[in-house]
Parts: structure tokens; C-alpha cells; sequence
């Protein structure tokens, strides 16, 4: 497991769900564990008739967001921190 970390909010997600992330194959990631539900997503990737649509609604849509359901986002990565997030978690392995 991988932790991320923002704020009081800590996502355990899998290296492998993290990796397809990186690389596009996956838009959305939820946190496994015991710990509380958690989300990383791209923007882009938010239905327009979803409850998080309120809180990414002015965010660029190639913005990777962490949050928890309901919340407002404890993260949110844009420009050159987003990219290299994304180079980071592309190259994991299992």
C-alpha cells in the first residue's frame, strides 16, 4: 500500500491502481484499508449529476483532486506539481 497524505486526509491506496493512474488508464482511485473512504481523481472525470461536481466545478479539468465524499477537496494538484505526481506514480511498481 501506498499512503498519500494531504491535510488530516490519509488514502492507502494499491501501487498498481496508483501506477494505471499515472498513466491514464484509470481517471478515478479509491482508497483501500481500513481507513476512511478517500478518492484521487481528475477533474475531468466528475459526472455532471455528482455531488463532488460542486466541489471541482472551478478547478481546470486536468487537475488531480484527493478528497473524501462530501468534503471539499484536501488536495489539489495542477501544472508542473500535477505532472510530476502523475511521472511519480506511472513508475511505480507492485
Amino acid at each position: 500500500m501506498i499512503v498519500l497524505s494531504a491535510g488530516s486526509v490519509q488514502a492507502a491506496v494499491l501501487p498498481r491502481e496508483l501506477r494505471d493512474f499515472g498513466r491514464g488508464r484509470v481517471e478515478i482511485v479509491e482508497s483501500s484499508g481500513s481507513g476512511p473512504l478517500a478518492f484521487l481523481f481528475r477533474a475531468s472525470a466528475v459526472a455532471p449529476t455528482s455531488l463532488a461536481e460542486e466541489q471541482v466545478r472551478d478547478l481546470p479539468k486536468d487537475a488531480v483532486v484527493l478528497a473524501l465524499p462530501n468534503t471539499p477537496p484536501a488536495a489539489v494538484l495542477t501544472g508542473a506539481e500535477r505532472d510530476s505526481f502523475l511521472d511519480w506514480a506511472q513508475r511505480l511498481t507492485d
